[in-house]
């Protein structure tokens, strides 16, 4: 094991009391309907992470043609080989900022609610880092809440920005209060951080577009009229003040909104 893998499972460690030690059953509809609220605005891959024996059980085939990497033989170690030597420190304090929400700062029973976001560079299969957007989300847990397995996306932004934001989100999937503009433990505090500009189904609309769905597309996968769609795609840039959906894409993006 590499000293950054033993860095992040240390992390693990300190959380001990909040993980669980029995492997997470995976349900897969449970999972597809995650699936579903992780943003993919690019070359993207998955995968689910047993905390219980520290391994990835699922990964996609994806991160053959994202990493280079074959999905069976990849481990903690190949995630952590591939990171920014400069941004490990950063994906450290990311997790132990994570840890202290989900753990600490919510009740426990809004865990599977939360989707964590942030940012981070990644080598690709073409051997040059990339920044990608990270999104994680309990996908088992046990009946007192402990967090068994998690699902997560690693996706390719670098098309869309080159520039960390160095922001946290915790983004509430079910409706519920969300957290932006997250940089330290003591951010999750101040209210005036969770302000949105558009609404979420509008984020939802906008998610989509940046996916590369057109309208009709956008309607038959919200169950909503394709006039509704147009709709929301006028207030996106009415309320944003954007000309196109490329650069609300961008800002939402920074900021950690999607």
């Amino acid at each position: 094991m590499s000293k950054k893998t033993r860095e992040i499972f240390k992390l693990f460690d300190e959380a001990s009391n909040h993980l669980s030690t029995l492997g997470g059953k995976i349900d897969t509809g449970i999972v597809n309907q995650l699936l579903s609220n992780l943003y993919s605005p690019g070359p993207s891959f998955q995968y689910i992470f047993d905390y219980s024996i520290r391994e990835f059980i699922h990964i996609s085939s994806g991160v053959k043609d994202v990493l280079g990497k074959v999905s069976h033989r990849f481990t903690a170690n190949d995630f952590m080989e591939h990171m920014h030597p400069d941004d490990i420190k950063y994906f450290l304090h990311c997790e132990e900022i994570a840890k202290y929400f989900l753990f600490s700062f919510i009740a426990k029973e809004e865990l599977p609610h939360y989707k964590v976001s942030y940012q981070f560079r990644l080598k690709n299969a073409s051997g040059h880092y990339k920044l990608f957007l990270h999104q994680a989300i309990a996908s088992s847990w046990e009946d007192d809440y402990k967090m068994s397995s998690s699902l997560a996306n690693h996706s390719d932004i670098s098309h869309i920005t080159t520039i960390n934001n160095k922001k946290m989100s915790f983004i509430n999937i079910a409706g519920g209060q969300s957290y932006y503009g997250i940089r330290k433990i003591e951010d999750l505090h101040n209210v005036n951080l969770n302000k949105k500009v558009v609404s979420g189904r509008e984020l939802e609309v906008l998610s989509l577009i940046a996916e590369g769905f057109v309208s009709q597309e956008i309607a038959e996968y919200l169950n909503i009229a394709v006039d509704t769609v147009a709709t929301h795609r006028k207030n996106i840039l009415k309320k944003t003040g954007f000309k196109t959906f490329s650069q609300a894409t961008a800002h939402f993006i920074r900021e950690g909104l999607i």
